[in-house]
Protein backbone atom coordinates (compact mmCIF):
# COMPACT_ATOMS: atom_id res chain seq x y z
CA UNK A 1 0.00 0.00 0.00
CA UNK A 2 2.78 2.36 0.85
CA UNK A 3 4.11 1.80 -2.30
CA UNK A 4 1.39 2.93 -4.41
CA UNK A 5 0.82 5.54 -2.11
CA UNK A 6 4.17 6.99 -2.93
CA UNK A 7 3.94 6.13 -6.60
CA UNK A 8 0.79 8.17 -7.06
CA UNK A 9 2.34 10.99 -5.06
CA UNK A 10 5.27 11.06 -7.24
CA UNK A 11 2.89 11.21 -10.22
CA UNK A 12 0.76 13.78 -9.16
CA UNK A 13 3.86 16.06 -8.31
CA UNK A 14 5.26 14.89 -11.59
CA UNK A 15 2.48 15.81 -13.73
CA UNK A 16 2.05 19.33 -11.78
CA UNK A 17 5.52 20.21 -12.36
CA UNK A 18 5.29 19.10 -15.90
CA UNK A 19 2.44 21.25 -16.48
CA UNK A 20 4.03 24.36 -14.59
CA UNK A 21 7.35 24.12 -16.45
CA UNK A 22 5.21 24.33 -19.83
CA UNK A 23 3.62 27.65 -19.07
CA UNK A 24 6.07 29.80 -19.93
CA UNK A 25 6.84 33.45 -22.10
CA UNK A 26 9.97 35.56 -23.14
CA UNK A 27 10.52 38.92 -21.20
CA UNK A 28 12.24 41.45 -23.62
CA UNK A 29 14.06 44.67 -21.32
CA UNK A 30 13.81 47.54 -23.49
CA UNK A 31 17.28 47.94 -24.11
CA UNK A 32 18.89 45.36 -26.80
CA UNK A 33 17.24 42.28 -26.87
CA UNK A 34 15.34 41.14 -29.63
CA UNK A 35 14.59 37.57 -31.45
CA UNK A 36 16.10 37.02 -34.85
CA UNK A 37 14.96 34.21 -37.22
CA UNK A 38 16.82 33.75 -40.72
CA UNK A 39 14.49 34.96 -43.85
CA UNK A 40 12.30 32.12 -45.18
CA UNK A 41 10.45 33.00 -48.84
CA UNK A 42 7.04 31.77 -46.66
CA UNK A 43 8.10 35.16 -44.03
CA UNK A 44 7.40 37.05 -47.70
CA UNK A 45 3.59 36.40 -47.90
CA UNK A 46 0.95 38.63 -49.11
CA UNK A 47 -1.62 37.78 -47.23
CA UNK A 48 -1.34 36.52 -43.73
CA UNK A 49 -1.98 37.00 -40.09
CA UNK A 50 0.92 37.24 -36.91
CA UNK A 51 -0.82 36.78 -33.23
CA UNK A 52 0.92 36.72 -29.80
CA UNK A 53 -0.10 37.16 -26.54
CA UNK A 54 1.69 40.18 -25.13
CA UNK A 55 1.96 41.73 -21.96
CA UNK A 56 3.63 45.52 -21.92
CA UNK A 57 4.94 47.05 -19.19
CA UNK A 58 5.25 51.03 -18.84
CA UNK A 59 6.36 53.44 -21.76
CA UNK A 60 5.26 55.99 -24.07
CA UNK A 61 6.57 55.04 -27.34
CA UNK A 62 5.79 52.83 -30.19
CA UNK A 63 7.74 50.22 -29.25
CA UNK A 64 8.19 46.98 -32.02
CA UNK A 65 6.51 43.59 -31.50
CA UNK A 66 7.41 42.07 -34.98
CA UNK A 67 9.51 43.46 -37.81
CA UNK A 68 10.82 42.59 -41.29
CA UNK A 69 13.09 45.56 -42.37
CA UNK A 70 16.67 46.84 -41.91
CA UNK A 71 18.48 50.01 -42.14
CA UNK A 72 18.07 52.13 -43.97
CA UNK A 73 14.60 51.84 -42.83
CA UNK A 74 13.25 53.98 -45.34
CA UNK A 75 14.05 51.93 -48.51
CA UNK A 76 14.35 48.30 -46.54
CA UNK A 77 11.12 48.22 -44.65
CA UNK A 78 8.13 44.89 -45.84
CA UNK A 79 6.18 45.90 -42.34
CA UNK A 80 6.91 46.65 -38.98
CA UNK A 81 4.17 46.30 -35.90
CA UNK A 82 3.89 48.52 -32.90
CA UNK A 83 2.40 49.35 -29.74
CA UNK A 84 2.58 51.89 -27.14
CA UNK A 85 1.38 50.87 -24.31
CA UNK A 86 0.61 54.35 -22.42
CA UNK A 87 -1.70 56.54 -25.22
CA UNK A 88 -3.17 52.82 -26.29
CA UNK A 89 -1.48 52.77 -30.03
CA UNK A 90 -1.21 50.02 -31.79
CA UNK A 91 0.26 50.02 -35.79
CA UNK A 92 2.09 49.32 -38.55
CA UNK A 93 5.33 51.24 -40.51
CA UNK A 94 5.65 50.21 -43.66
CA UNK A 95 8.66 52.05 -45.19
CA UNK A 96 6.31 54.48 -46.83
CA UNK A 97 4.57 55.75 -43.60
CA UNK A 98 3.50 54.98 -40.29
CA UNK A 99 -0.58 54.59 -39.76
CA UNK A 100 -2.15 53.47 -36.18
CA UNK A 101 -5.14 54.10 -34.31
CA UNK A 102 -5.44 54.19 -30.83
CA UNK A 103 -7.67 51.65 -28.89
CA UNK A 104 -10.33 53.49 -26.87
CA UNK A 105 -10.03 52.24 -23.53
CA UNK A 106 -6.03 51.70 -23.83
CA UNK A 107 -3.84 49.24 -23.03
CA UNK A 108 -2.75 48.35 -19.47
CA UNK A 109 0.12 47.95 -18.35
CA UNK A 110 1.71 45.21 -16.76
CA UNK A 111 -1.72 42.84 -17.94
CA UNK A 112 -1.92 39.84 -20.56
CA UNK A 113 -3.79 40.79 -24.27
CA UNK A 114 -3.96 39.10 -27.44
CA UNK A 115 -3.28 40.91 -30.53
CA UNK A 116 -3.85 39.54 -34.25
CA UNK A 117 -2.45 41.59 -37.17
CA UNK A 118 -4.33 40.12 -40.18
CA UNK A 119 -2.39 41.49 -43.03
CA UNK A 120 -2.59 42.13 -46.75
CA UNK A 121 -0.77 44.52 -49.26
CA UNK A 122 -3.84 46.88 -48.88
CA UNK A 123 -4.95 46.99 -45.27
CA UNK A 124 -4.29 45.66 -41.64
CA UNK A 125 -6.89 44.67 -39.47
CA UNK A 126 -6.04 44.03 -35.68
CA UNK A 127 -7.62 42.31 -33.15
CA UNK A 128 -7.64 42.49 -29.41
CA UNK A 129 -8.75 39.40 -27.10
CA UNK A 130 -10.51 38.44 -30.24
CA UNK A 131 -12.31 41.29 -31.33
CA UNK A 132 -11.77 43.49 -34.48
CA UNK A 133 -10.96 46.78 -33.28
CA UNK A 134 -9.97 48.56 -36.13
CA UNK A 135 -9.10 48.23 -39.91
CA UNK A 136 -6.26 50.34 -41.00
CA UNK A 137 -6.52 50.80 -45.24
CA UNK A 138 -2.51 50.61 -45.45
CA UNK A 139 -0.73 47.16 -45.34
CA UNK A 140 2.67 45.07 -46.68
CA UNK A 141 5.23 47.06 -48.71
CA UNK A 142 5.30 43.38 -51.03
CA UNK A 143 7.98 45.54 -53.17
CA UNK A 144 10.71 44.36 -50.25
CA UNK A 145 11.31 40.58 -49.62
CA UNK A 146 14.08 38.85 -48.22
CA UNK A 147 14.19 40.16 -44.57
CA UNK A 148 14.71 38.54 -41.49
CA UNK A 149 11.76 38.09 -39.33
CA UNK A 150 12.82 39.79 -36.50
CA UNK A 151 10.66 40.05 -32.42
CA UNK A 152 10.86 42.69 -30.34
CA UNK A 153 12.71 45.18 -32.18
CA UNK A 154 12.67 47.32 -35.29
CA UNK A 155 16.10 47.87 -36.35
CA UNK A 156 19.56 48.29 -35.64
CA UNK A 157 19.00 52.34 -35.75
CA UNK A 158 15.86 52.58 -34.25
CA UNK A 159 17.26 51.37 -29.97
CA UNK A 160 14.08 53.11 -28.67
CA UNK A 161 11.87 50.77 -30.60
CA UNK A 162 13.05 47.48 -28.80
CA UNK A 163 10.43 46.20 -26.77
CA UNK A 164 9.98 46.49 -23.03
CA UNK A 165 7.52 43.40 -21.47
CA UNK A 166 6.94 39.79 -22.31
CA UNK A 167 5.48 37.80 -25.33
CA UNK A 168 4.14 34.57 -25.29
CA UNK A 169 2.57 31.86 -28.00
CA UNK A 170 3.73 33.16 -31.76
CA UNK A 171 1.77 32.24 -34.07
CA UNK A 172 2.59 33.33 -38.68
CA UNK A 173 -0.31 32.03 -41.10
CA UNK A 174 -0.11 32.39 -44.54
CA UNK A 175 -3.89 33.63 -44.77
CA UNK A 176 -5.64 35.84 -43.35
CA UNK A 177 -7.37 34.14 -40.56
CA UNK A 178 -11.58 35.31 -39.02
CA UNK A 179 -12.73 36.44 -36.38
CA UNK A 180 -13.97 32.89 -35.38
CA UNK A 181 -10.42 31.92 -36.04
CA UNK A 182 -9.16 33.94 -34.12
CA UNK A 183 -11.49 33.35 -31.20
CA UNK A 184 -11.56 29.43 -31.82
CA UNK A 185 -7.63 28.91 -30.21
CA UNK A 186 -6.35 31.89 -28.64
CA UNK A 187 -6.76 30.28 -25.64
CA UNK A 188 -5.26 27.19 -26.09
CA UNK A 189 -2.06 25.90 -27.68
CA UNK A 190 -1.87 24.72 -31.18
CA UNK A 191 0.01 21.39 -32.62
CA UNK A 192 2.12 22.68 -34.96
CA UNK A 193 0.60 21.32 -37.80
CA UNK A 194 -2.62 23.27 -38.78
CA UNK A 195 -2.95 24.21 -42.13
CA UNK A 196 -1.54 27.51 -43.12
CA UNK A 197 0.45 27.81 -40.27
CA UNK A 198 4.33 29.06 -41.21
CA UNK A 199 5.89 29.34 -37.11
CA UNK A 200 4.73 28.97 -34.36
CA UNK A 201 7.02 29.37 -31.30
CA UNK A 202 5.45 28.61 -27.50
CA UNK A 203 8.01 30.11 -26.21
CA UNK A 204 7.85 27.39 -23.21
CA UNK A 205 11.49 26.78 -22.86
CA UNK A 206 13.70 27.46 -19.81
CA UNK A 207 12.74 27.69 -16.20
CA UNK A 208 10.46 30.44 -15.60
CA UNK A 209 12.66 33.68 -13.85
CA UNK A 210 15.97 31.00 -13.21
CA UNK A 211 19.49 30.83 -14.76
CA UNK A 212 18.93 29.48 -18.51
CA UNK A 213 22.02 30.17 -20.16
CA UNK A 214 22.15 28.42 -23.19
CA UNK A 215 18.81 28.50 -23.61
CA UNK A 216 19.05 30.79 -26.63
CA UNK A 217 16.80 29.02 -29.30
CA UNK A 218 13.30 29.87 -30.43
CA UNK A 219 12.08 26.97 -30.85
CA UNK A 220 9.89 26.70 -34.06
CA UNK A 221 7.67 23.62 -32.95
CA UNK A 222 5.59 24.06 -36.09
CA UNK A 223 6.25 21.18 -39.02
CA UNK A 224 8.31 23.91 -41.13
CA UNK A 225 11.43 24.15 -38.32
CA UNK A 226 11.87 27.80 -38.92
CA UNK A 227 13.90 28.11 -35.36
CA UNK A 228 15.77 31.38 -34.40
CA UNK A 229 18.34 32.52 -31.84
CA UNK A 230 17.96 35.41 -29.07
CA UNK A 231 19.87 38.24 -28.86
CA UNK A 232 21.58 39.89 -26.21
CA UNK A 233 19.07 38.50 -23.64
CA UNK A 234 20.60 38.16 -20.23
CA UNK A 235 18.52 34.52 -19.17
CA UNK A 236 18.92 35.06 -15.55
CA UNK A 237 16.25 36.89 -13.37
CA UNK A 238 12.76 37.78 -13.97
CA UNK A 239 13.76 39.59 -16.74
CA UNK A 240 15.65 39.56 -20.26
CA UNK A 241 14.41 35.89 -19.77
CA UNK A 242 12.20 32.70 -19.78
CA UNK A 243 9.62 34.02 -17.34
CA UNK A 244 5.99 32.98 -16.55
CA UNK A 245 3.99 32.85 -19.53
CA UNK A 246 0.01 34.01 -19.97
CA UNK A 247 -2.29 32.02 -17.90
CA UNK A 248 -5.04 32.46 -20.43
CA UNK A 249 -3.04 29.95 -22.88
CA UNK A 250 -3.39 26.64 -21.40
CA UNK A 251 -3.77 23.09 -22.90
CA UNK A 252 -4.29 21.92 -26.41
CA UNK A 253 -7.13 23.37 -27.94
CA UNK A 254 -8.83 19.52 -28.85
CA UNK A 255 -9.00 19.43 -25.10
CA UNK A 256 -11.45 22.47 -24.83
CA UNK A 257 -13.59 21.11 -27.64
CA UNK A 258 -11.77 23.18 -30.59
CA UNK A 259 -11.41 21.88 -33.62
CA UNK A 260 -12.22 24.58 -36.17
CA UNK A 261 -8.60 25.27 -37.23
CA UNK A 262 -7.03 21.82 -36.33
CA UNK A 263 -6.44 19.76 -39.82
CA UNK A 264 -5.16 16.04 -39.74
CA UNK A 265 -4.43 15.99 -35.82
CA UNK A 266 -1.98 13.72 -35.59
CA UNK A 267 -2.42 10.79 -33.05
CA UNK A 268 0.50 9.68 -31.80
CA UNK A 269 1.26 5.83 -30.01
CA UNK A 270 3.88 3.83 -28.61
CA UNK A 271 4.08 0.58 -30.42
CA UNK A 272 5.31 -1.13 -27.35
CA UNK A 273 4.38 0.03 -23.65
CA UNK A 274 5.43 -1.12 -21.35
CA UNK A 275 8.40 -2.13 -22.79
CA UNK A 276 12.85 -3.15 -21.38
CA UNK A 277 14.83 -2.16 -24.22
CA UNK A 278 13.43 0.86 -26.66
CA UNK A 279 10.73 2.69 -27.97
CA UNK A 280 9.14 3.00 -31.27
CA UNK A 281 6.68 6.18 -31.79
CA UNK A 282 3.56 5.47 -34.53
CA UNK A 283 2.07 8.50 -36.19
CA UNK A 284 5.23 10.84 -37.06
CA UNK A 285 5.23 12.16 -40.50
CA UNK A 286 8.38 14.03 -39.97
CA UNK A 287 11.19 13.94 -37.39
CA UNK A 288 10.72 15.55 -34.52
CA UNK A 289 12.91 16.30 -31.47
CA UNK A 290 11.85 14.87 -28.47
CA UNK A 291 12.51 14.70 -24.20
CA UNK A 292 12.35 12.16 -21.68
CA UNK A 293 11.41 13.02 -18.23
CA UNK A 294 11.49 10.97 -15.39
CA UNK A 295 9.05 11.43 -11.90
CA UNK A 296 10.80 14.30 -10.89
CA UNK A 297 10.64 16.23 -14.08
CA UNK A 298 14.45 15.46 -15.17
CA UNK A 299 15.23 15.17 -18.62
CA UNK A 300 16.91 11.89 -18.76
CA UNK A 301 17.60 11.52 -22.64
CA UNK A 302 16.62 13.77 -25.23
CA UNK A 303 17.04 14.01 -29.56
CA UNK A 304 15.24 13.47 -32.29
CA UNK A 305 13.00 10.16 -33.60
CA UNK A 306 11.55 9.69 -37.43
CA UNK A 307 8.57 7.34 -37.82
CA UNK A 308 9.26 3.84 -35.63
CA UNK A 309 12.76 4.58 -35.57
CA UNK A 310 14.22 3.18 -31.94
CA UNK A 311 14.36 5.23 -28.90
CA UNK A 312 17.13 3.15 -26.66
CA UNK A 313 15.86 2.89 -23.10
CA UNK A 314 17.85 0.28 -21.78
CA UNK A 315 19.61 1.54 -19.18
CA UNK A 316 16.59 3.55 -17.13
CA UNK A 317 15.47 2.51 -14.32
CA UNK A 318 11.94 0.50 -13.89
CA UNK A 319 9.22 3.18 -13.69
CA UNK A 320 7.27 5.26 -15.04
CA UNK A 321 8.43 8.22 -17.75
CA UNK A 322 6.58 10.88 -20.23
CA UNK A 323 8.10 11.59 -23.43
CA UNK A 324 7.10 14.76 -24.62
CA UNK A 325 7.82 15.62 -28.40
CA UNK A 326 8.33 19.27 -29.56
CA UNK A 327 4.96 19.80 -30.29
CA UNK A 328 3.50 19.47 -26.41
CA UNK A 329 2.51 15.95 -26.97
CA UNK A 330 2.97 13.94 -24.59
CA UNK A 331 3.58 10.06 -23.98
CA UNK A 332 3.69 8.15 -20.80
CA UNK A 333 4.86 4.70 -20.52
CA UNK A 334 6.34 2.26 -18.48
CA UNK A 335 10.46 1.25 -18.04
CA UNK A 336 10.19 -2.41 -16.84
Amino acid sequence: MKQIYLFTTCLFLFINLSNAQTNNALNFDGVDDYGSVPHQSAFDFTNGTIECWVKPNNYNYNKTLFSMRDVPYTSNTRWSLHLNSSTGRIGIYNGIGWYSYVENFSIANYSWYHIAFVMSTTSTKIYINGTLKHTINEGINNSITGKNLEIGRADANFTDEYFNGSIDDIRLWNYQLSESEINASLNCELDGDETGLIAYYKLNQGTANSNNSGVNTLNDISTNNYDGTLQNFSLNGTTSNWVDGSSSVSGDCSTLGVESVKINKKRYTLLKNPSNDFLQISGLTTRKKYSIFNLLGKVVLSGSVSENEKIEIKNFSNGLYILKLENGDELKFIKD
